[in-house]
């Protein structure tokens, strides 16, 4: 007798926690079925009279649906804890009270932060998938240095020399980048389209002035190539092909005259060279100081 008393004792034992969870999910769908049963109540009952306050049933049903669980996925430059701390949740809210666009809206509010997406998995858990903003230049201006995303927002800012390895832009001051009015916004994204096709190519070390609207000059190598608004793709194709030594086929223009025929693929490495691409049947260059300059007619592609 006390061996079988034993084991009915066991087994009722075993048997509580599954009849708890089997409450605790009864109580959550008795809960979310009367708040959305108020909901549409209230929807109704709103178009004939005063509506539900339906936010104190969203309140009562909230302690059935505690977060017990957050899902961040792993990323490079934003822990997990500055997530958390973003999030500011106290235990105190539950998955119904949660907005996942406030929420979303607060993450990105971080620098580093380019995307959230929030989800809630009920009945306990939040699901954060952020994507990071990659750096791509480094805007500088006066004594400060911002470094900036593909979409021109500033991640980080620090002092002259902080971030190392990025093309640089220059023309703008820090006080209308702060404002980013629609034209310094377009100015700077063109900037960072130009320094991006730049650094595909292999151009080192590159310098954007963004100074002159419509007007945009690249230095690197020694260079001071000016592209002037757009299309960039395309004029810097054609400069390459002139820099890669192709013979001259057109009339010349300016001062020191060169040779029809001449190789072209020392000019760009022999010190301070304009390459002016500005225009589309030809591409003007000129040395420092004005000592030679000479125009080569160009097919534009």
């Amino acid at each position: 007798m006390i061996r079988r008393g034993a084991k009915a004792n066991r087994r009722r034992d075993f048997e509580k926690p599954a009849n708890a969870g089997t409450r605790r999910r009864a109580f959550r769908m008795l809960a979310l079925f009367i708040v959305l049963l108020s909901g549409a109540a209230g929807y109704w009952i709103g178009l004939r009279g005063p509506a539900l306050d339906t936010m104190k049933l969203i309140v009562w049903a909230d302690q059935f649906f505690p977060i017990e669980s957050i899902e961040v996925n792993e990323v490079q430059k934003v822990s997990r804890d500055e997530v958390l701390a973003i999030l500011n949740l106290d235990g105190a809210r539950g998955l119904l009270s949660t907005d996942p666009a406030k929420v979303k809206q607060s993450l990105e509010s971080h620098p580093w932060i380019q995307q959230a997406d929030v989800r809630r998995v009920f009945p306990d858990t939040l699901v954060v998938e952020l994507k990071e903003r990659e750096p791509v230049a480094v805007l500088r201006a006066g004594r400060r240095e911002l470094l900036l995303g593909h979409d021109g927002a500033v991640i980080a800012e620090a002092g002259p020399g902080a971030f190392e390895g990025f093309p640089i832009l220059t023309g703008i001051d820090y006080a209308q980048m702060i404002s980013r009015n629609a034209e310094t916004t377009e100015r700077v994204l063109s900037g960072i389209a130009l320094a991006s096709l730049l650094n595909e190519v292999g151009a080192n070390r590159t310098e954007i002035d963004l100074h002159t609207p419509g007007d945009m000059v690249a230095y690197y190598d020694g260079l001071r190539i000016r592209f002037g608004e757009g299309a960039f793709e395309n004029k810097l194709e054609r400069y390459r092909r002139l820099e890669g030594g192709l013979k001259r086929h057109g009339a010349m223009e300016g001062p020191g005259k060169q040779e029809r025929g001449q190789d072209l693929s020392g000019v760009s490495k022999s010190g301070d060279v304009e390459v002016d691409l500005r225009f589309q049947d030809r591409i003007i260059v000129r040395e420092k100081g004005g000592k030679r300059g000479w125009a080569e007619k160009t097919k534009s592609s």
